[in-house]
């Protein structure tokens, strides 16, 4: 009977028969069962009971001269949804097969473990706590396994070697092995429950949430073990579990900000090397100025010298202007670096993230610093091509150089002492 059909009316009904059931002596013997009417139990309002939850059989009798109401408990007598039970073990056999714990039932003899008394949901028993625990952990080790058998479950687990096998013996078969094994003091569903529905969650991590549990499981018990060796340690399980999906959600983010931090190295090193490129296309002239400079040595002519000279000039003024507006871009870079990487200090303090941060701004902090030394050398060069060139026009054309020096000194101070003269002139010139 499944629990979604139970309706108030129907779990008041079912509380009605514990009750009834309650005042009455019940007797299990030869696959009959025997209910003696306790007072003020009607015998026909009884057998309706039963039979509505689950007591189908035709023999169920009421016989109001020995005030008792008997049915035969063989296969077959009882609903394959019945709530009510003859034995604990019938029970455990129900609800090993179903592999979920029961919501509703009636057992209606307990055996020695209550004195044979009546067991109900209304009040479980201890060994129904053990019952509905073994079941809860079956289910979450039947999803994380990777064979799962009718005794056993097997997963696999990474270790030194590439891997090992973890059987896990389920006895589904011995109900006094869960009973003696079991010794757990206030037993709670707290940890399986908060497993299963992390399990249970079907997304992108499903798999990796499994596959840690195994881990988690593995390190307190044996590669062939019981499960209720398993059930025996939930709690450290669990915590064990907790820890690993800490540590591997860390690592998760561990790894995703060293792939920023390469990402962001790679980025700025393109921008770097592009820059480079540039200066070295303006470089490039500089050969071009050299040859300029050797068509000087062989030529004496003097306007040819000067627009030779003139080209030196602009070359090197272009390549001034463009390595300033490099170096200029090459300080914006690296106070973007200092700002990107320093960032990634403050947001983890990890040695692993700061190592690595700290790795990638110096690197990128020394290609800045040997980029902008090779401007300085381009600049540098341009210089020379020109003094050299200058050098050169003035001894192949020494002599006119020199005339033309001298006349234009010869201007100059004729022009100083011309000035000089009206100056004095004016001076004396009456009111």
């Amino acid at each position: 009977m499944n629990k979604d059909t139970f309706t108030k009316n129907k779990i008041k009904e079912l509380e009605s028969l514990i009750e009834q059931l309650s005042s009455c002596k019940i007797e299990i013997d030869d696959g009959y069962t025997e209910i003696s009417l306790g007072q003020d139990v009607n015998g026909e309002n009884l057998k309706e009971l039963l039979r509505e939850f689950g007591v189908e059989t035709d023999d169920l009798d009421y016989s109001s001269y020995h005030n008792e109401v008997s049915f035969p408990i063989k296969k077959g007598d009882l609903a394959e949804n019945t709530v009510i039970f003859p034995t604990l073990d019938s029970f455990w056999v129900k609800a090993s097969s179903l592999d979920d714990e029961l919501s509703f039932y009636i057992i209606l003899d307990g055996g020695e473990r209550v004195n044979n008394e009546m067991i109900s949901f209304l009040k479980p028993e201890p060994i129904i706590k053990k019952i509905n625990l073994f079941l809860k952990w079956s289910r979450l080790i039947n999803k994380i396994a990777r064979h799962s058998l009718s005794d056993k479950c097997i997963y696999y687990v990474p270790d030194q070697n590439n891997g090992k096998e973890v059987e896990i013996i389920i006895p589904s078969n011995n109900l006094s092995k869960i009973d003696e094994i079991v010794k757990i003091d206030g037993i709670n569903y707290e940890y399986v429950d908060e497993l299963l529905n992390i399990i249970e969650v079907d997304d992108v991590m499903t798999s990796e949430r499994q596959s840690i549990l195994r881990v988690a499981i593995s390190d307190f018990v044996d590669n062939k073990c019981v499960l209720t060796e398993i059930i025996e340690k939930d709690e450290r399980i669990y915590n064990r579990y907790k820890d690993l999906v800490d540590l591997y959600t860390k690592k998760f983010s561990i790894d995703k900000v060293l792939s920023e931090i390469e990402s962001k190295y790679i980025e700025y090193t393109s921008k770097i090397n592009d820059i480079v490129s540039s200066t070295q296309n303006k470089a490039f002239a500089i050969p071009g100025a050299l040859i300029a400079v050797s068509a000087l040595i062989k030529a004496d002519n003097l306007p040819a010298g000067l627009l030779v000279i003139i080209g030196l000039f602009m070359i090197f003024l272009i390549t001034f202007v463009s390595n300033k507006l490099y170096k200029d871009s090459f300080d914006e870079l690296n106070a973007s670096v200092k700002i990107s990487f320093t960032r990634f200090k403050i947001l983890e303090e990890r040695t692993q993230i700061c190592s690595a941060a700290t790795d990638a701004g110096d690197k990128l902090d020394k290609k800045i610093c040997k980029a902008k030394s090779r401007l300085a050398l381009v600049n540098v060069m341009s210089f020379v091509m020109l003094l050299v060139g200058g050098v050169v026009i003035y001894f192949n054309n020494k002599n006119e150089l020199n005339i033309i020096l001298d006349t234009i000194v010869k201007y100059v101070l004729q022009s100083l002492i011309n000035l000089k003269l009206n100056l004095l002139q004016g001076a004396f010139i009456p009111l």
